[in-house]
């Protein structure tokens, strides 16, 4: 049985469905900013459940600090740094054992952050509530109903634990955060207000941990400072560091349809010769044949997956942000990134079009018509990228011709600084925010061109 409906919302009120990551941030902004937000969020409070099998890290860049530099408050970059291991390259772990150092950016003052997504999740929520912003878990979106009730009514309706249901009438506008497998997102679609595109991955990944080491300074077994990648063309394992000194590893492998794929890793014994065959220096560092076996079996397989939709809004009444819009495969390691930008760029729009105390339905219009414009191109820009480095992680940085190449592009941005930018260096650092994910995808394509044609006529 449905529960009776909710009472207006006050003429500033914002409707967030989704309290991960965007959803947070997005709360943290514009409450902090006028707006009176109410969050709705499908799982229990995270703050509440053990972070064991929850730890999977991602990488932070200037890009998506920027969101958070804009509120002026230095406290919330400071402790982005306090959570993060910084790192500043790749560090390839060879078939023959060796390995090859790869920097991010033309020197150590461009780095990456290495964080724990549950971790940074529960930082959020928690400075969203200090701010002033109501969360209320265990409601599953269900369906929607954008224009019974009257032109700037809502319904939310949404499932809770025990079979129980409850309606929720808002009269602002409501944004959705709600992740790849966006309720919203089908409501909109099946409104005829937009379609998408949900492309899976043939690649599936597991979680694997990486033991800290009491032996080593800090506890690290592997270099601190690099994103460890072990490329074997079809498939490849990674690691990041956390502050304890451990790593927090994946290993990506095709789901099904090969004989190494995690259809057919389902033995002890086929694991063990999956390891030594491809990743026998890994094996030590993992803690040991005994427990990658045991991850192997007993961690969950993940999905990866890119969502394109042809639009993010209907009008001023509703927007997708973050994964719920664009989706993106984790391989360059700018989906939250992507999604703290999602939230900058929203906020700019509506302080511009509907600002607090003064929002109204054709001002949220244009707020919303103007961030899917935008956006749109730059989503399915980095979701390009995203793919493209797949390839580069599991194949290209085994390639010495291609090794080659990066060191020379390296040495191009460090002695043109002012007129060279790398692909890799326009997406994570941007130039202050002035280089877009489409223009970075673009520019990069033919400064690679040039990078080609140097070290084809060096090599001739």
């Amino acid at each position: 049985m449905a529960s009776a409906a909710a009472a207006a919302s006050p003429d500033n009120a914002v409707t967030i469905v989704g309290a991960g990551l965007a959803g947070s941030l997005m709360a943290l902004i514009l409450q902090r900013s006028g707006y009176s937000v109410t969050m709705y969020e499908r799982y229990n409070d995270v703050r509440q459940i053990p972070s064991a099998g929850r730890s999977i890290n991602l990488v932070l860049t200037s890009r998506g600090l920027r969101a958070m530099h804009a509120l002026g408050d230095g406290r919330l970059v400071k402790d982005m740094y306090d959570l993060s291991v910084p790192v500043t390259g790749r560090v390839m772990h060879q078939v023959d054992g060796s390995e090859v150092f790869q920097r991010y950016g033309k020197d150590d003052s461009e780095f990456n952050l290495s964080i724990s997504r549950y971790e940074l999740n529960i930082y959020l929520m928690n400075r969203a509530e200090e701010a002033g912003a109501t969360i209320h878990f265990g409601h599953a979106l269900s369906t929607t109903d954008f224009f019974r009730l009257g032109p700037e009514e809502k319904v939310l309706r949404f499932a809770l634990d025990g079979g129980k249901t409850k309606n929720v009438v808002v009269r602002g506008p409501i944004i959705a955060a709600d992740g790849a497998g966006s309720r919203m997102r089908y409501a909109l679609r099946d409104a005829g207000v937009l379609d998408f595109t949900e492309d899976l991955c043939v690649q599936g990944y597991k979680e694997i941990q990486f033991p800290r080491n009491p032996g080593k300074p800090g506890g690290y077994n592997l270099q601190r400072e690099g994103l460890h990648i072990w490329p074997r063309t079809t498939h490849f394992l990674m690691a990041l560091a956390n502050l304890d000194g451990s790593f927090t590893g994946t290993i990506y492998v095709d789901r099904e349809n090969d004989p190494e794929s995690f259809a057919e890793l389902n033995t002890p014994g086929k694991i063990e010769h999956f390891f030594q065959k491809h990743y026998a220096d890994a094996i030590p560092v993992l803690g040991g044949m005994p427990e990658i076996v045991r991850q192997m079996k007993e961690n969950n397989i993940g999905i990866l997956g890119t969502v394109r939709a042809t639009s993010y809004n209907l009008g001023g009444h509703c927007v997708l942000l973050g994964d719920s819009a664009h989706a993106i495969t984790p391989f360059f390691g700018q989906g939250t990134n992507a999604s703290f930008e999602d939230c900058l760029v929203l906020f700019e729009l509506m302080s511009q079009h509907a600002p607090a105390g003064g929002m109204t339905p054709d001002g949220l219009a244009r707020a919303f018509d103007a961030f899917s414009r935008e956006r749109k191109p730059n989503a399915d820009a980095i979701a390009e990228m995203a793919l493209d480095n797949f390839v580069e992680m599991r194949d290209r940085v085994g390639d010495a011709d291609f090794l080659l190449k990066k060191s020379v592009e390296n040495l191009l941005e460090n002695t043109f600084e002012d007129r060279f930018r790398s692909r890799y260096a326009m997406v994570c650092y941007g130039g202050g925010g002035g280089i877009t994910y489409d223009a970075a995808l673009r520019l990069g394509e033919v400064q690679w061109g040039i990078i080609e044609d140097l070290v084809g006529s060096s090599t001739t």
